[in-house]
Parts: structure tokens; sequence; C-alpha cells
């Protein structure tokens, strides 16, 4: 995509928001100070985005979480599920992409990447800064200064200082993200006149943006394949809450924007591809995605647990070498080792083994942590779940003839409930996402 593209694309939908703004004020049911002041966000990041002009390190969040995931995912196996589906051209595969709706799927797919990028990065980066910060400050408390140095010549004397002062910068600098990046939980409570300064001026909702941005992508993504079955789509589930009072600023959005598009003018054969190519790169890109974040989630799970292990064995090594060592002042011979063996558990070796102790559950807490948060596992067994329903879906619509005829309602009838039960589990497994890490938020540990 070229940079005029984008562009152009950021400045009509600026003029579609803006527009938008305006028609809702005029309606007799229009939305709350607190969703318009999420389209006035929206307003501000589609503009960021026509100018590069994001937090600053922003990229850098997205390749922690990505340095993260190439990290666990190391030599794992390629992906080969043989579920026998029909192939299909390259240029189909590239073709299959929105047409009348490509700007809006281009804006909201890129800000949904910068966000997911943010909050997933903030989540490894805050975990991490704990990590440091509690390691510094062990290192500070135990026995000098042979931890230091084995000669015993303090070459550090101000180490504690030093220790403290990296804590508490990492403390500062795990604040300043969650501060920065995180979602009010209760910001709906709080007085009005102080709901402005928390959403706009501070708390930046990283996690809530990515989320709804990525409900509009795929809805956008989606829409214009149903519209030559179901012209009403837009305004219907899974597009669409049915219930009016349900929706939200991007339903409003999503159904203002759609609500005079028509059916695109293709022939069958033309559907045929694109239903086929954007089902295949859908179950293509859920396979790998339950397999690689599935994988990942186990090797972190088992990585914590043998970290609980090791600082038991670690634990236990220095309870028997310090009684033994008790033993052998007491009794002048050993239990377990004799009592010459004993000399070598020093204060730098005592140091080196309290600091794996402590340490070792730090490190595991962490890795839960950052489980808890991304939902590793659930978003895998999400994955599977949908590809398995999509590739079900591939039969009917690869068994459509390949006719000329113009694609609407007559010649599309065989493959209707096909096209209707896909669309619905793309955008439902996008709006599950919503529902299933609504409750997550940038970490403050």
């Amino acid at each position: 995509m070229s940079a005029r593209q984008a562009d152009t694309y950021s400045t009509d939908t600026l003029a579609r928001l803006r527009e938008f703004l305006d028609v809702d004020s005029d309606a007799s049911s229009h939305m709350a100070r607190e969703e318009r002041a999420k389209v006035r966000d929206l307003r501000a990041d589609v503009r960021r985005l026509a100018g590069s002009r994001w937090f600053p390190g922003a990229p850098g969040f997205g390749r922690a979480f990505s340095g993260f995931e190439r990290i666990f995912s190391l030599c794992l196996p390629p992906v080969h599920r043989r579920r026998g589906l029909p192939a299909l051209g390259g240029t189909a595969m590239n073709a299959a992409q929105p047409r009348a709706f490509v700007g809006d799927y281009s804006i909201f797919d890129r800000l949904s990447i910068v966000y997911g990028g943010l909050f997933r990065g903030s989540v490894v980066i805050n975990y991490l800064l704990g990590i440091v910060g509690v390691g510094f400050t062990v290192c500070s408390i135990l026995p000098q200064p042979r931890f230091v140095s084995p000669s015993g010549v303090l070459l550090f004397p101000e180490f504690a200082y030093y220790a403290a002062c990296i804590e508490f910068a990492c403390i500062l600098m795990i604040s300043a993200i969650f501060g920065y990046g995180h979602t009010p939980e209760n910001w709906l409570k709080q007085p009005r006149s102080g709901r402005r300064w928390t959403l706009r001026r501070f708390a930046h909702r990283w996690h809530e943006r990515w989320l709804e941005y990525r409900v509009l992508a795929e809805r956008f993504r989606y829409l214009e394949l149903l519209l030559s079955i179901s012209p009403a789509a837009a305004r219907e589930p899974p597009f669409t809450p049915a219930k009016p009072e349900a929706r939200r600023w991007y339903d409003r959005y999503f159904v203002w924007r759609t609500q005079e598009e028509n059916p695109a003018k293709i022939s069958v054969r033309e559907f045929r591809e694109w239903a086929l190519a954007l089902m295949l790169e859908q179950v293509g890109h859920h396979d790998a995605n339950s397999s690689r974040r599935g994988a990942i989630g186990r090797r972190l799970h088992k990585f914590a647990v043998l970290l609980f292990f090791f600082s038991l064995l670690l634990c236990l090594v220095d309870l028997a070498i310090e009684s033994e060592a008790l033993r052998c002042t007491t009794r002048f011979e050993g239990f377990l080792l004799p009592c010459h063996w004993t000399a070598y558990f020093n204060e730098n070796f005592r140091s080196l083994v309290l600091f794996g102790a402590v340490m070792a559950p730090v490190v595991g807490a962490a890795i839960h942590g950052v489980l808890a948060t991304t939902e590793y596992t659930k978003v895998a067994e999400s994955s599977r779940e949908a590809a398995d329903r999509m590739a079900a879906l591939l039969v009917p619509i690869a068994a459509l003839p390949l006719s000329e005829a113009d694609a609407d309602l007559g010649t599309l009838e065989p493959v209707r409930d096909a096209v209707i039960a896909f669309a619905d589990a793309a955008i439902n497994e996008a709006s599950g996402w919503h529902a299933m890490l609504r409750d997550k938020n940038v970490p403050l540990v």
C-alpha cells in the first residue's frame, strides 16, 4: 500500500468521522458524551496514523512482544493440517480484499495492529521491568562483598544505593506505562468533570482501542461478501447487535457508514473465488495461530513449573549444606557430606544459591502473569474451533458452478447458509476476543 493511498484513506476517514459526529448530534437518540469522546480519540488516531506521530517507542512495544513470542516459539514444527481444502492461485488470494470499504478496512486494521502491539508489548515490558527491579533489590541485600568479588575486596561500594535507584526507575517506568496506556475500569462511575481528563488526557485505553478497532476491521472485511446474499446484513447480527440499546459507538458508526452501500456487481464465478480466498486465508491464519499460540502457552507453563521446582531444589541445597555446616561445628562430623566439603559453601556461593532461589519463583510468577493477561490457551482454542467451523463450510462454496451469471439472491441461494455461517464465525471470533479479553489491562506489577 502506497503512502498516497494511506493518506487518502486517512483524509476520507477523517471527513466521514466529522460528518458522523455532526449527524449524531442532530439525531434524537445520540451517543453519550463518553462515546463521542471515543470517536474523537479515533479521529486523533487517524491523524497520527497519517503523520506517523505515535507515542514514543510504540514500534518498540510491538517488537518486544514479537521478540518474546519468537524466543518461545523457537524450533516449533511447521503447521501441517491435512484438511483436503481446495487450492487457489496467488492472484485470487491477493484479490480477496474489500473493495468499496478498502479504506475503512485498511485504517482500522493498521490501528488495531498498532494498539495491539502497544498493549501486548506493555505486558511483556512491565513484567520484565518487575523482574529486573526485584533482581537488583535481591542482589543488594545478599551477603556482601563476596557476592560482588570472591576475593573479599569491595569492588562496588555503592552497589546497594544504585540497586535501589534502578528498582525505583523500574517502578517509575511501570507506573508511567500503566498510567498512560491502561483502560480505566471505573471510568463510567467517575464524575463527569473527571472523565474527560482520565480518558482523553492520560489513560489512552490501548487495550480497549485494540479490540474495538479489530472488531471494526473484521466487519468491513466481510460485509461486502454478505451484501450479495443479504442486503441488510450491516444492520443485523453478527455485524450489529440486534438490540439498539446494546450498540456502542463502533456499532453506530458501522451502521451509519454502510447504510447506503449496495451489493457489488460481480459474477457467480468471481463471488466463488472471493469467498474461497477469504475462507482459505482465515482457515490458514487460525490454524497457524492455534498451533503457535498453543505451543507457546504450553512452553511458558512448563517453564514456570520448572522454575518452581528449581527454586525448591536450591532451597533444599541451601538447607542441607547449612545443616551440615552446623552439625560439623558441634559434632565434628557430617551426616550427608564430609565436613571439609562444607568449606566450599562460602558467602559467594551461598549468595548465588539464594539469588536463584528467590528469582526463580519471581520469573515464574511473571510468566503466569503474561499467560493470564494474554490468554494464550483460550486464544489458541478459539482459533482452532474457528478454523474447524470455517473448513467445514468450504465444501458447498467449492461446489458452486463457475457461472458468469450475476451474483444475486437467486444464483447464490445454494451457498447462502454457508456464507452467512462463515461471516458469523469470523465476526463472532473477533467479537469473542473482545468479550474474552475485556477484563484485561496494562499490568501494574
